[in-house]
């Protein structure tokens, strides 16, 4: 049985009749991933995998002699699935955008300075803070930077 994905967000929870498990919709990180799938996720939703899976267990139990090599098989598949799904929500954490490593302390107290000025603004939604935006952009196309934070003062020199 195929698994379709009806959105973006949600996919159909296969569920599982033998065991009275209801196929559902549920959100796309509630899947296990399973490397072995073209989309890379598991037909069943975590929960309902869970659910399963102790079914099976307890099916096998109920069989016989053979019932602990199953069960030693069944712990080891949802063992190794339970550590893809962690390693799958560890990579799908978004890391925070990094700023560049060189920026100087000048070019940090600068962009400290602005979100100050946008936070009393009210934000950058606000007409003040597209104001505000606005004139950091020309100050900075123009090469003036600078003078965002601190009026330019120029020196004299003679050159003898």
């Amino acid at each position: 049985m195929t698994t379709e994905t009806t959105s973006m967000a949600t996919r159909t929870c296969i569920g599982s009749k033998t065991f009275g498990i209801e196929s559902h919709e549920a959100a796309i990180e509630d899947f296990p991933v399973q490397p072995s799938r073209r989309d890379g996720l598991g037909t069943m939703c975590r929960p309902h995998w869970t659910e399963y899976t102790r079914a099976l267990r307890r099916a096998a139990v109920a069989k016989g002699p053979q019932a602990d090599e199953f069960q030693a098989a069944v712990d080891e598949t949802s063992r190794i699935v339970q550590r893809d799904a962690r390693r799958a929500k560890a990579a799908r954490v978004a890391p925070e955008p990094a700023r560049p490593a060189s920026e100087s302390a000048a070019v940090k107290s600068r962009r400290a300075k602005l979100e100050a000025e946008l936070a009393a603004a009210g934000g950058a939604g606000t007409e003040a803070g597209q104001q505000i935006l606005e004139d950091a952009d020309v100050a900075r196309a123009s090469g003036l930077l600078l003078a965002m934070s601190e009026p330019l003062t120029v020196e004299e020199t003679s050159i003898a």
